[in-house]
């Protein structure tokens, strides 16, 4: 048999060859886990550098499209980074501002421009506050700031890095702040409104330090008429410039106020009730001179009521109240201002109670009556014509005089309804005059409103149309206050009265300064003297002298004249004696309804039968002594 035999050499072989074995198979093995290593690594590199690109592009969009300012800066207030809309705010361009301190390109508040420090624009942590900041122009810009401290783990430990975040609100309150101006600002003078002269008043009262004030009510004489007119551009280019004017002209600490329409309010701190007229006189030559608006000039007048704290009252509405009302009696008296007292009042309420009834009597036609008043031509005693003069059939007080409603109707507007009303009653009553064969003519009053109110001329065209030719039995008389009002446009509306065949009679003439330019500026058929001229003509020489004059001036302008308010046979001799020839007032006859000039017709005839038969009876006489 053969043994198996294996000598050292041959077992040295094999085990190194074992050996060689286990370590190629152990860097075999070892390799491959290496390069799966290298490989697990740099996936987590790719990884970790997508997540972190990620997140910087996150971090960057955000920053980037937030429209509120961003700025990074280190703790010692360098700046690390800004977003695109912090450049854009404070107008800086990119990387102008990094590595610099932020106090040095943004400045503070407007109202401390001398801050060097951080202290000047950031605030505790985590503060919100707004505040202003400038722009590099040197604009400011309202901002809202949020700071914060965010703590970054580093390789040397914790960074700490501030961050600050600017929110423009200057548009937000800019918009507050408007929406405070229009609660207590009117929005076309830019005065202060009622609520705000209310809270002004207050605080006056409450601070202690004024033991007096007064308040001053104003209302523009006409204002309305100029509105309706000429349109409301003029109206409110008025009210402008009438703010401006009266602002111009009072004190510093002087608050005048808006609170609606043609209405405004002084209130003077510190100035006793008794002082306050001298404020009101200095508005009121101020406004002697026309406001040229749009190239027109416009005469505006104002009427004021003053009243003051405490006599008058101690309430700040009352005080206001008190004070219209006074105003609305200097307006009724053509006075500049008056004072308040108790007596207005009452007299207010009943003139609010009178207008109220007006007001519903103009819805029942049949309260409101014209009675007529004969201008008589001394040469036979005829009749020229019968003015149209309104009355008032109250269901309580019984006929009421023009005298006391007509201003009523002017200042509360309802001078319209009622101008309408009466002209459509005149213009029946002169037609049916006319197809009845009677020769006199009707006049009737045209207000200064009426006559330069836009339909004016086209309700007439429409009242000639319903009662033909009778534009030759009705003469429309006007005054010179139109003059005040606008007078371009009286002049127009005259010449297409003339148009329409229309007489036009001048009323209350030699009234107003203005009369002379008035009449040369009109071209008008007849002439009415102002009735006080007749009355004061028995006391002044002078004013004898003036009617000579009227007389006069009237027959070298070859227009008629009428002198109107005659009540005495003085007055009528005096008259005569200097010329007249037409004359009016209650010696001859008093205002009557229309079933009663027939009767008023019979009395005049018998006057100028006693006149005629005193003329034979003279000249018989005459010859006698002759």
């Amino acid at each position: 048999m053969t043994g198996f035999f294996i000598s050292t050499g041959q077992l040295s072989l094999l085990l190194f060859a074992c050996v060689v074995t286990a370590m190629t198979a152990w860097y075999c093995a070892r390799k491959r886990y290496l390069k799966r290593y290298d490989q697990v690594i740099r996936e987590n590199e790719h990884n970790l550098a997508v997540s972190l690109a990620a997140e910087r592009q996150l971090y960057t969009s955000l920053l980037e499209h937030t429209t509120d300012g961003v700025v990074l800066m280190d703790m010692d207030y360098t700046i690390r980074e800004v977003n695109s809309s912090f450049l854009k705010m404070f107008e800086f361009a990119e990387g102008e501002l990094n590595g610099k301190p932020l106090y040095q390109y943004i400045l503070s508040d407007v109202s401390c421009p001398n801050y060097t420090t951080h202290e000047a624009l950031i605030k505790s942590d985590n503060d919100s506050y707004e505040t202003i900041r400038i722009k590099q122009n040197g604009d400011p810009v309202i901002v809202k700031v949020v700071t914060f401290t965010v703590s970054m783990p580093t390789l040397e430990g914790e960074k700490h890095v501030i961050c600050s975040q600017y929110t423009d609100v200057t548009e937000m309150v800019q918009k507050e702040q408007k929406i405070s101006e229009l609660a207590y600002y009117d929005s076309l003078t830019g005065l202060p409104n009622r609520y705000l002269l209310k809270s002004k008043a207050a605080e006056i009262q409450m601070d202690g330090r004024d033991t007096q004030f007064s308040f001053v009510f104003m209302d523009l004489n006409g204002f309305k008429h100029i509105n309706d007119t000429l349109g409301h551009e003029y109206g409110d280019a008025l009210l402008i410039a009438f703010s401006k004017r009266v602002r111009g002209n009072i004190k510093r600490h002087d608050f005048l106020a808006r609170i609606g329409g043609d209405e405004f309010v002084l209130l003077l701190p510190n100035t006793p009730r008794k002082m306050a007229y001298r404020v009101v006189e200095r508005i009121h030559q101020v406004l002697e001179n026309p406001f040229m608006i749009n190239g027109q000039r416009l005469f505006i007048g104002a009427a004021a009521g003053i009243t003051g704290y405490p006599e008058d009252s101690h309430s700040v509405k009352e005080l206001q109240r008190f004070a219209d009302i006074a105003m609305y009696t200097a307006k009724k008296q053509h006075v500049p201002y008056r004072y308040y007292s108790k007596e207005m009042s009452k007299q207010y309420n009943e003139r609010l109670q009178l207008e109220q009834s007006l007001s519903a009597a103009l819805k029942r036609p049949h309260e409101i009556l014209l009675h007529y008043l004969p201008v008589i031509d001394l040469e036979d005693f005829s009749v020229l014509s019968f003015e149209a003069l309104c009355r008032w059939d109250h269901p309580e007080q019984g006929l009421i005089s023009s005298a006391k409603f007509i201003q009523i109707a002017e200042d509360s507007q309802l001078i319209y309804d009622l101008g309408t009303l009466v002209l459509k009653k005149a213009f029946k009553q002169a037609y049916r005059w006319k197809q009845a064969g009677y020769d006199f003519t009707v006049t009737v009053n045209l207000s200064a409103k009426e006559l330069v109110l836009p339909g004016t001329i086209g309700k007439l065209r429409r009242l000639l149309k319903q009662y033909p030719g009778v534009e030759h039995q009705v003469e429309l008389e006007i005054t010179e206050a139109v003059s005040m009002l606008n007078l371009e446009k009286g002049k127009e509306s005259v010449r297409q009265l003339k148009d329409l065949g229309f007489s036009i009679i001048l009323d209350d003439f030699g009234s107003g300064y203005s009369s002379l330019t008035f009449l040369r500026e009109l071209e008008v058929d007849r002439l009415k003297i102002d009735k006080h001229l007749i009355e004061d003509a028995r006391y002044s020489n002078a004013t004898g002298l003036i009617l000579k004059g009227l007389h006069h001036l009237a027959s070298i302008m070859d227009v008629d004249i009428i002198a109107e308010g005659v009540s005495t046979i003085e007055q009528r001799q005096l008259l005569e004696s200097i010329g007249f020839r037409y004359l009016q007032g209650f010696l001859f006859s008093e205002p009557v309804p229309a079933q009663e000039i027939d009767q008023v017709l019979a009395r005049l005839a018998q006057s100028k039968h006693f006149l005629q038969h005193s003329q034979r009876n003279e000249s018989k006489l005459h010859k006698v002594k002759a």
